[in-house]
């Protein structure tokens, strides 16, 4: 949210819950029909991945402090990466305790579930590696510009 309290979306986070939306809408109906095999690893594999990224990010918050807000552009991908990493470990434990029968719409709902929400880590550490490029670039462009007092070329809005 912002300073007016309204909701602030990035063209990331649009894209990211439109990517989960159309992966779990397949890994749902690839699991129903008994396309995916070994079920139980790969919730083990979400499980662990969410672990990690959540123990990830608290350690770096604890180990920068003050000094982990230093890039705040791209905070909307570290938000976007702890909200996946929490649901998806909630989710891949109810899955984990449940019996996921193929054919069975429950469990499809919950393999597709727990797509979902993995799939906004995935695409919120790609949105967080994409926004540190960008805003490396910029401020090297920055210090071109103020070294030299002119740019290089017109096209510095496409870098």
């Amino acid at each position: 949210m912002n300073e007016n309290g309204r909701m602030e979306f990035t063209v990331c986070s649009v894209i990211s819950v439109l990517a989960g939306i159309v992966l779990a809408i397949a890994s749902g109906i690839a699991f129903y029909f008994g396309y995916i095999a070994n079920t139980a690893a790969l919730l083990w594999i979400c499980f662990g991945m969410s672990a990690f990224v959540i123990a990830a990010i608290l350690a770096a918050i604890l180990l920068k402090g003050s000094g982990f807000s230093a890039r705040s552009k791209c905070v909307k991908g570290f938000e976007l990466i702890l909200s996946g990493a929490v649901a998806t470990l909630i989710s891949s434990i109810m899955a984990l305790c449940a019996t996921l029968l193929e054919g069975s719409v429950a469990a499809a709902l919950l393999i597709a579930i727990v797509t979902f929400f993995f799939t906004l880590i995935i695409a919120g550490i790609v949105c967080v590696f994409i926004c540190l490029k960008n805003s490396r670039a910029a401020l090297s462009s920055s210090s071109e510009k103020s070294s030299s007092g002119s740019s290089a070329s017109g096209f510095e809005c496409l870098r």
